[in-house]
């Protein structure tokens, strides 16, 4: 609300508002359309998640599999890994896990 002011103050009017990102960008666009109608006359959303509790199941089971803190003994092998977590590289699991991990434990030590 405040950038459209700002802008509008700085160079006139505007014909429309459009957002455009990918994947929080998305987010923050379906947020804003949502929370305050009429600030974004279109949106063009890209890499979009189906919805938080279908991107959480994945999120939340890599966990399962932390390998990068001694604190957790859940060391696994790699192939066990793949089998149970369908994963066939779990480098987007562990970047995950360190994006995530406070947000699913809670535990602001991890």
């Amino acid at each position: 609300m405040m950038v459209k002011e700002h802008f509008i103050d700085t160079y006139g009017p505007v014909s429309h508002t459009i957002g455009w990102g990918g994947s929080g960008g998305a987010i923050q666009q379906y947020t804003i359309s949502d929370e305050y109608p009429g600030i974004l006359d279109g949106i063009i959303p890209g890499i979009s998640f189906p919805d938080p509790l279908t991107t959480a199941g994945p999120v939340t089971d890599c966990r399962l599999f932390d390998t990068s803190s001694p604190a957790r003994v859940r060391r696994s092998p790699a192939a066990q890994r793949q089998a149970i977590g369908g994963y066939l590289d779990f480098t987007s699991c562990q970047s995950w896990d360190l994006t995530f991990r406070q947000q699913v434990d809670g535990d602001p030590e991890l």
